[in-house]
């Protein structure tokens, strides 16, 4: 796993727990993060075999069969797209590049490699989306002829967050509410009722500007936006 963090983020919230209950079929093997510091601290708390100094020295190990990626949306690409090359299977979060062009490339790659690769777009497999599905798929509410979802991005992309999280309020690193809670979403209505035609789409920005509450600072979105 590259990129476990036992105070926040996802990884330790989620993945951690689920693969314990994998325990039976998933063993994690070791840890990679920024520093080497980081990773053996992972690995003590969450009792990991072996921390790693690097993320590429992870991949490249005999040990590891399958690179569980869970940094932030910018160094996906590199990542990715090394331990493909590696030949490993590959389980990165969503979104898996930071734009079309990222992704394809990836995707490319694993298909040339033959491998597994995975993006995180758990929805997909939410037990109640799938009741959901089986639901409409026989026929439970009749024909389907319009549907209506209301759903939060969450605090991180309103107008405030604080300095770890600021990064979601610039555009260009491929984290915003449109690339990860929106795309999450839409993942699991397509699960539910099936590929769309055509997409026509109003988009505001009602927080301009994003209040840091652990500086007291007042910065901008990028790109700014009114």
């Amino acid at each position: 796993m590259i990129g476990l963090n036992p105070e926040s983020q996802w990884a330790s919230r989620s993945h951690i727990p689920a693969l314990a209950i994998l325990s039976d079929e998933y063993e994690i093997t070791g840890v990679a993060n920024s520093n080497y510091k980081s990773a053996q601290k992972a690995a003590a708390f969450f009792k990991i075999p072996k921390a790693y100094e690097s993320a590429s020295t992870l991949i490249h190990s005999e040990d590891n069969d399958l690179i569980v990626i869970t940094v932030r949306v910018p160094y996906h690409y590199e990542l990715v797209k090394v331990a493909l090359e590696a030949g490993k299977h590959v389980y990165c979060e969503h979104p898996l590049g930071n734009g079309i062009e990222e992704t394809r490339d990836l995707a490319a790659i694993a298909a040339s490699k033959d491998v597994v690769a995975v993006v995180g777009t758990q929805m997909v497999v939410s037990p109640d989306v799938l009741y959901l599905e089986k639901l409409i798929r026989e026929g439970y509410v009749g024909k389907v002829l319009s549907t209506t979802l209301i759903g939060s991005g969450g605090p991180s992309f309103t107008g405030e967050t604080v300095a770890a999280n600021y990064y979601l309020s610039d555009k260009t690193n491929g984290a915003t509410m449109l690339t990860i809670p929106l795309a999450h979403t839409l993942s699991g209505v397509m699960k539910v009722l099936g590929e769309y035609d055509i997409l026509s789409s109003l988009m505001l920005n009602n927080f301009p500007d994003v209040k840091i509450r652990d500086t007291g600072e007042t910065k901008p979105k990028q790109p700014k936006i009114r």
